[in-house]
C-alpha cells in the first residue's frame, strides 16, 4: 500500500517535470531535509545543498541532479502532503512563461483546467 503511494508521488512529480516551462527560470520546491532543498524543474529533480560560511555573511549552494527514483521517502511524503501548492506553482510558472512564449498558451489552458479541478 505505502509503495503504491510513493510510486504515485513519483509519477506525479514526473508529470509536473514534463509540464514545466523549458527554462531555468522556473523550479518548484518539493521538500526539505535540513540544509538540503529539493526542486522539480523541466530537467527533472535536483537537490540544492546550502551552507553558511562561518566567517563571511553569505550563503553558498551546490546543486546536484537526481533521478526521481532516488528521492528520499520523507521528501516524497512532503510532496504528497503539499501537492496542491505544487500544482498552483506549476500553473503560475506556466502562465508566466506563456506571457513571453505565446505558443505555450495551449499548455497553460490545459494545465489550468486540470489544476482548478483539483484545488
Amino acid at each position: 500500500m505505502l509503495q503504491g503511494r510513493i510510486d504515485a508521488v513519483r509519477d506525479f512529480l514526473s508529470v509536473v517535470s514534463s509540464l514545466m516551462p523549458p527554462s531555468t527560470d522556473f523550479g518548484i520546491e518539493i521538500g526539505r531535509r535540513g540544509k538540503q532543498v529539493y526542486y522539480v524543474d523541466f530537467k527533472g529533480v535536483s537537490v540544492v545543498m546550502l551552507s553558511e560560511d562561518e566567517y563571511l555573511p553569505y550563503l553558498s549552494s551546490k546543486e546536484v541532479r537526481l533521478t526521481i527514483d532516488k528521492l528520499p521517502e520523507d521528501v516524497l511524503k512532503q510532496a504528497r502532503q503539499d501537492f496542491k501548492r505544487i500544482l498552483r506553482e506549476l500553473m503560475d510558472s506556466i502562465m508566466e512563461y506563456s506571457k513571453r512564449h505565446k505558443e505555450y498558451y495551449r499548455v497553460a489552458d490545459a494545465v489550468s483546467e486540470v489544476v482548478l479541478q483539483h484545488l
